[in-house]
């Protein structure tokens, strides 16, 4: 039963930003004690009370992380909403790109184009890590970088298109950095199973922008697909995917 403390009415929950299920290991050494002397009941052990005890201890720690992870960790509507507050920014930068007039993209382009840490990046494209911040950081510096180099003549209206997308690839940054190890889990997962690899691209020869573009889309795909998933799973809530992991390693 709900109490009004817990009780969220439908749609209203808030994403766990920064929350990680990745919790330290901290072993129960106020159970020590008590684990050795029911350890000595034992008969005729040809183990020291160290080597049974030890593995115990580490067991009871990773236990009580499972349960931070499963119990403790952000509900369904609330990786949902994270996912939908992800989704509404990526298009937000896709929108803020594709109204680029043709100069400031020319020069955007030119400033990643001799990014040698973007090249890198488009080269060795990583279905498994859809959520890389790295390429909204370039962004966000290019932006910057091209609204201070902009001419005298085109400072006034360049430099507010510049300024506004360089805030929305840093929010878009700070989002990938801090969308939660559940929700992250969920996505990765559709991610990597539902489609075949990414191509690699020439960097040489293709518009950074439309690669950062395609990545956005390829993002904003992911996370629809993840969305209807999550959306159509009925009943309880299960454990997350980090604490089914978790469990089968034991």
């Amino acid at each position: 039963m709900w109490s009004a403390q817990t009780y969220r009415p439908p749609g209203m929950a808030e994403p766990r930003f920064g929350w990680s299920g990745d919790a330290q290991l901290i072993l129960p050494l106020d159970r020590e004690q008590e684990l050795i002397s029911a350890a000595r009941l034992l008969p005729n052990t040809k183990s020291s009370l160290e080597s049974i005890v030890s593995p115990l201890l580490e067991l009871g720690a990773r236990h009580v992380r499972y349960l931070h992870q499963d119990e403790f960790g952000p509900t369904r509507a609330e990786r949902l909403a994270a996912l939908r507050r992800l989704l509404g920014q990526t298009r937000s930068i896709l929108c803020h790109l594709n109204t680029l007039p043709e100069p400031l993209r020319i020069h955007l382009s030119s400033r990643l184009a001799f990014n040698e840490t973007f090249r890198q990046l488009i080269q060795e494209p990583d279905r498994s890590d859809v959520l890389n911040p790295l390429s909204m950081e370039l962004l966000y510096e290019a932006a910057v970088d091209v609204e201070a180099c902009l001419p005298r003549a085109q400072a006034v209206e360049s430099a507010k298109l510049m300024t506004s997308l360089a805030v929305v690839a840093r929010e878009t940054m700070e989002m990938l950095r801090s969308v939660d190890t559940s929700a992250a889990s969920d996505l990765m997962l559709d991610a990597v199973c539902q489609r075949p690899p990414l191509p690699s691209a020439n960097a040489g020869s293709a518009d950074p922008l439309m690669l950062l573009g395609g990545g956005m889309i390829e993002l904003s795909r992911c996370l629809k697909q993840t969305l209807d998933r999550l959306k159509r799973r009925g009943g309880p809530r299960t454990a997350s995917f980090a604490a089914r992991v978790g469990l089968a390693a034991l």
